[in-house]
């Protein structure tokens, strides 16, 4: 694969020229190199933007992907690993919390009350 430019590796990667940039100011990507005054990227750049969106998608912050990401070209696997069991902590509290306001809102839709104030009530019964 030849040398891409930022515009045609962010449209393969699915992201915005800016995104790319955003992840370059970071260091989440390497300094690219210059053709012409231009910016060039190799297919590796491909790989390692695929793999920032995915870390994005599984909940991970950019402090986080800078952490996971310093090392090149592979996350080191311990700091892998303790920010996934973090993340999976984070997430089992979220599920936790959803759960809560699940029931909280089917509640709301059993009780069948008139005001806030008397439903507030059964809420608290009811759950």
């Amino acid at each position: 694969m030849d040398l891409m430019s930022i515009g045609e590796l962010a449209k393969r990667a699915g992201v915005q020229p800016s995104a790319v940039r955003y992840y370059e100011s970071l260091g989440l990507l390497s300094a690219p190199e210059r053709v012409g005054g231009k910016r060039r990227y190799g297919p590796e750049m491909l790989a390692r933007l695929n793999a920032i969106g995915l870390f994005k998608q599984a909940g991970f912050t950019m402090a986080e992907l800078q952490v996971l990401l310093r090392s090149d070209p592979l996350p080191d696997q311990t700091a892998l690993a303790e920010l996934a069991d973090r993340k999976l902590r984070e997430l089992d509290e979220l599920i936790s919390r959803v759960q809560v306001m699940k029931e909280l809102l089917a509640a709301v839709r059993r009780c069948g009350c008139l005001t806030v104030e008397e439903c507030a009530v059964l809420i608290t019964q009811d759950v």
